[in-house]
């Protein structure tokens, strides 16, 4: 199915209508006075890469005063990279100024298949030069998910807000780099998702659409409860949009509770992973996974929801928080979270193995990423400092190392 070009939905503006590039700190918070020089943090969030040496890192600067007092402020810009993350270069355009309060304005980093990259989550901004400005696309609500097929690249939106029962879906897309977008004539058959669910796609802790090598988008939405006060249903119903016909095929997959947390991913060869986990408490989580070779509704419980014992063998790590999974082959897979060290199969989900020292309990994993099969890298917090560490792999992520 192509993505037609009929209906314009968005508004393009320079990156400079977010403001210049960051200096050295000004006089923003020059009000700390006799507490001192400010306290400033910066932290990267999320790299992407087009290569194994060419890629965009997100930074977020906090400032604060030192004695705790008065407003805080956080900026968010990107620094690109010419050596697979060895350094990162000057500072681009601001995407934006925020109190830090609710959590960043951009979550998540993206190349299409034309170098053009994305910034999104739940805003969502387009540059053509690698994050030194950037353009703003105003799309019908908060971004949750996007993914390219071809020349295509597919954006899945919401308006929402915390609380309410169920959110809207959108989909919409792009076939000229995001410099318009149109809705898609054929919308998903379920377009409604919890507000969970839907806030959790928009900062970065659900993946709810992939694309598959053949063209097919596949979008992964927990099935709602029936009522608001209804237990969550252990299903995630799994919709494909075969990319000749133009229409839609759901089915629904066991998946732990999937309210809490569904991460799918579609890897190069097509075979596509969905884990789910349950409720999240004292940094533990129980946690499923299923499988399908690559077309998309015949799916395969690799590892069951349950508590390790008796009865319950071979399960994904009980402990750690699943915020993302990133499918490198059909028999490799990895996952992060908060409060989880990164965490891999190289089996196809049989046997799992962490590496403690990138994230770890009292931390935990912000990004994994691969851009060929061998070239990887993933984001570690540290523990309770605040900042992050580049780790990078060139042997499809058996071994990692500081970058």
């Amino acid at each position: 199915m192509l993505c037609r070009r009929r209906v314009l939905h968005l508004m393009l503006a320079t990156g400079g209508l977010f403001g210049a590039s960051l200096g050295a700190p000004s006089n923003e918070v020059s009000s700390a006075g006799a507490a001192g020089p400010p306290l400033i943090t910066t932290s990267l969030i999320r790299v992407a890469f087009s290569s194994p040496s060419q890629g965009v890192g997100l930074f977020q600067t906090e400032r604060a005063r030192r004695d705790g007092a008065g407003r805080v402020s956080c900026t968010l810009y990107t620094r690109p990279t010419g050596n697979g993350g060895v350094s990162f270069g000057a500072r681009g355009a601001v995407l934006a100024h925020t109190n830090c309060a609710n959590g960043a304005a951009f979550s998540t980093l993206g190349f299409d298949k034309g170098g053009v990259l994305f910034a999104y989550g739940p805003g969502l901004r387009v540059s053509a030069n690698r994050g030194r400005t950037w353009s703003t696309a105003l799309l019908p609500g908060g971004t949750a998910a996007l993914a390219g097929t071809g020349a295509s690249t597919w954006a899945l939106t919401t308006s929402c807000h915390a609380g309410a029962q169920s959110c809207r879906l959108t989909l919409s897309c792009t076939t000229d780099g995001g410099r318009s977008w149109t809705r898609a004539p054929e919308q998903p058959p379920d377009h409604t998702i919890s507000s969970f669910a839907a806030l959790g796609a928009e900062h970065g802790s659900s993946s709810l659409m992939a694309a598959a090598p053949d063209g097919t988008l596949m979008l992964a939405l927990p099935e709602r409860p029936v009522s608001a006060t209804g237990p969550i249903p252990p299903r995630v119903l799994v919709e494909r949009l075969n990319p000749r016909a133009g229409t839609w095929q759901v089915t629904k997959v066991s998946c732990a509770s999937g309210g809490f947390g569904a991460e799918l991913s579609v890897a190069p060869d097509g075979s596509a992973w969905l884990a789910c986990g349950s409720e999240p408490g004292a940094g533990a989580q129980v946690k499923s996974l299923a499988r399908t070779p690559g077309n998309g509704m015949d799916w395969h419980t690799i590892v069951a929801a349950c508590v390790p014992g008796p009865g319950c063998h071979d399960t994904m790590p009980l402990s750690g928080y699943l915020d993302g999974l990133y499918a490198l082959n059909s028999q490799t897979a990895f996952y992060i979270g908060d409060r989880s060290s990164l965490t891999a199969t190289f089996n196809g989900g049989r046997s799992w193995r962490t590496w403690p020292r990138i994230g770890g309990s009292d931390a935990g994993t912000t990004e994994v990423t691969f851009v060929n099969q061998t070239d990887g890298w993933a984001i570690a917090q540290a523990p309770f400092s605040g900042g992050a560490a580049l780790w990078v792999t060139h042997d499809g992520g058996r071994e990692w190392a500081r970058s």
